[in-house]
C-alpha cells in the first residue's frame, strides 16, 4: 500500500466518511502549502496534548492547569437532580447551546444497534452505573435517555432502562419525548424541539 492509499485508509476511519470521499481528502493535504500542512500536523498534536476525558461524564475538553473535570461537571450551579445520558460529545454541545437544560451529562460513547450480541461492548454502562451511584450521594434522582429517535437509540434505552432497573431500582429512567421526529439526531435538533422534548419526556 503506497502513502496516499495508506492516507486514504486512514480517513476512511472517520465516521460517514466513504472511499470516494477519504481520496478526496487526501489528495486535498497533498495540494496544501508546506504552512498549512505543518499547522495541520501541529493541531493535531496540540490537541492529544492538552484535550482530556472527563472521568464524571466523559466529553473531551480543554485542560487548563491541574483540571481533571470539565467545564459542567466542574458547575455547581447545576441540578444534581437529573442526569441527561447522550450518545456523543456533539450531542452534549448542541443541548448545552440550546439553553434548556441545567443538569449533569453523560457521554454514553455510541448506540447499541439492533440483535447485538454484545451490548455492553457498544457503550459506557459500566461507567455509567459508577456515575450514577456517585451522583446520587449528591441527590440524583432521574436519568434522562437523550439519544436520537432511530432504532438504534429506542433500543439502546430499552438496554439502559433494564440494567438500570436492575442496578439503581430506585431511580426514575426516562426518555425525551418524541416531538422528535422519527429519525431525528439529537446533534442536530433545534432549541424548541428539544424543550419540548424534555418537557413531555416518558
Amino acid at each position: 500500500m503506497d502513502a496516499i492509499e495508506k492516507l486514504t485508509e486512514l480517513f476512511t476511519r472517520f465516521p460517514g466518511i466513504g472511499p470516494r470521499q477519504a481520496r478526496r481528502f487526501a489528495y486535498f493535504i497533498l495540494t496544501q502549502t508546506y504552512e498549512n500542512y505543518e499547522a495541520l500536523v501541529s493541531g493535531m498534536a496540540q490537541v492529544r496534548k492538552d484535550v482530556a476525558q472527563c472521568p464524571m461524564c466523559f466529553v473531551y475538553f480543554t485542560k487548563k492547569g491541574t483540571e481533571s473535570l470539565c467545564l459542567q461537571c466542574r458547575d455547581t450551579t447545576r441540578s444534581a437532580q437529573v442526569l441527561l445520558v447522550v450518545e456523543k460529545d456533539v450531542d452534549l454541545q448542541a443541548i448545552e447551546k440550546s439553553k434548556m437544560y441545567n443538569g449533569y451529562y453523560f457521554v454514553l460513547g455510541g448506540t447499541i444497534p439492533i440483535h447485538e450480541e454484545k451490548p455492553s461492548s457498544k457503550v459506557k454502562v459500566q461507567d455509567l452505573i459508577r456515575v450514577i451511584h456517585a451522583r446520587k450521594a449528591q441527590g440524583l434522582s432521574e436519568v434522562i435517555a437523550a439519544l436520537s429517535a432511530t432504532q438504534e437509540g429506542d433500543n439502546t434505552y430499552a438496554y439502559l432502562k433494564n440494567i438500570l432497573n436492575q442496578h439503581v431500582p430506585d431511580l426514575k429512567v426516562s426518555i425525551l419525548g418524541r416531538g422528535l421526529s422519527t429519525g431525528t439526531e439529537i446533534e442536530y435538533i433545534d432549541p424548541s424541539t428539544f424543550k419540548e422534548a424534555l418537557h413531555h419526556r416518558t
